[in-house]
């Protein structure tokens, strides 16, 4: 290809990238952070997503959505919902453009830079989400969590291989544990003072009985987390993830909007798993 001729595309893409115009402040806000979403195609999907939860009610519920589905690693890192809590990288990297990261079970994760108990957060004691959109069908290995190993852990932990299930906590409550044969899917745990709830795929949530019992002085992390004392991880898994969030307290609604409106985003990448 020409000098002449890329240079054209290039900026027949930024005419085109100029005259999109987002659908909500939310939207242009992220937008306008995510300097390298540059097609009208990728602007459209972040901005029906965005509008679409804040229409729904769920984004006032978040404190975090990451989409690692991105066009590229800066944008990955990105918190769709606020200039906070942007991820870091460690270790070695395996990124897909469209399709996310993926863990090696042994060096790599990514830091959330939030940590439970520093409070300022929806994310409270009695009060709190957790989730993860996995496409890899696998049976063993963390998909993110942090535990200071005094019962006040959060994670999504596949033990489908030696136990059959996914366990999934939120401070220390738990465990929530969903049928499944592998870890493939999306995973939405979320607590109130005396129940559970988890859900697959966008199901009706099931109900745990559990107290929360505190909030977590080990920052979150994605693909591993830190068991006992720490930072940083000291136990990694191999997952592929494509979007993950936290916040507040989700109700039934709030879990079907989200799972579909992250899911029509996978869909419109070729990516979903349901």
């Amino acid at each position: 290809m020409s000098v002449n001729i890329m240079n054209r595309r290039i900026l027949m893409t930024q005419a085109l990238a100029s005259g999109f115009t987002p659908t909500s402040s939310q939207s242009a806000a992220f937008l306008a952070r995510a300097t390298d979403v540059v097609s009208i195609t990728d602007k459209t999907n972040y901005d029906t997503m965005i509008t679409g939860l804040v229409t729904d009610g769920v984004w006032s519920k978040l404190d975090a959505l990451y989409i690692f589905a991105a066009v590229d690693r800066t944008t990955a890192l990105l918190n769709l919902v606020s200039n906070t809590f942007n991820c870091t990288e460690h270790g070695t990297i395996n990124f897909s453009a469209y399709q996310g990261y993926t863990g090696d079970s042994s060096t790599f994760y990514l830091d959330s830079g939030f940590t439970p108990n520093a409070g300022g957060t929806l994310f409270s004691l009695n009060s709190a989400n957790l989730g993860a959109y996995q496409t890899l069908a696998l049976t063993s290995g963390i998909v993110c969590g942090d535990d200071r190993g005094i019962g006040n852990g959060n994670f999504i932990n596949n033990q489908t291989a030696a136990f059959g299930h996914i366990t999934l906590a939120l401070n220390g409550a738990g465990p929530a544990i969903p049928g499944a044969s592998n870890g493939q899917g999306y995973w939405i745990v979320t607590i109130n003072s005396t129940t559970v709830f988890s859900s697959l795929n966008g199901a009706a949530p099931g109900t745990t009985s559990g107290t929360p019992n505190g909030l977590d002085i080990n920052p979150l992390t994605f693909f591993a987390y830190t068991q006992g004392v720490g930072p940083p991880p000291n136990v990694f898994g191999s997952p592929q993830i494509t979007a993950a969030h936290f916040g507040g307290l989700l109700n039934s609604s709030d879990i079907t909007h989200l799972s579909n409106r992250i899911n029509a985003y996978m869909t419109a990448y070729g990516i979903n798993v349901y």
